[in-house]
């Protein structure tokens, strides 16, 4: 197991709750190229806390990097209501549309 991994889940198993070590460990696993384990803790960051912008946007991306545009439509919804002033959400819609 990856060290940051192993940290990550022992910060996990002190505070079980904390969004953003859910999300830290989502973008190692993002990095480590184990996706489903990335969905996982980025969803649970999301679930635990709803407005976690950094998390949807990871979430976007990575349905996006494994083609799986069908998922990301209601994200990009909630990432733009959360963020307007960004074009995050269009840059990503654009991809999926093969616009980018």
């Amino acid at each position: 197991m990856h060290t940051c991994t192993h940290r990550l889940k022992v910060m996990l198993n002190v505070e079980p709750n904390n969004s953003d070590t859910m999300y830290t460990l989502g973008l190692v696993y993002k990095s480590l190229k184990q996706h489903q384990e990335a969905y996982t803790m980025l969803h649970r960051a999301v679930d635990e806390s709803p407005n976690h912008v950094a998390a949807l946007y990871e979430l976007s991306t990575l349905y996006v990097e494994d083609s799986q545009c069908e998922h990301v439509t209601d994200l990009l919804s909630r990432l733009h209501g959360l963020s307007p002033d960004h074009n995050w959400a269009q840059v990503l819609r654009d991809k999926c549309n093969g616009t980018r």
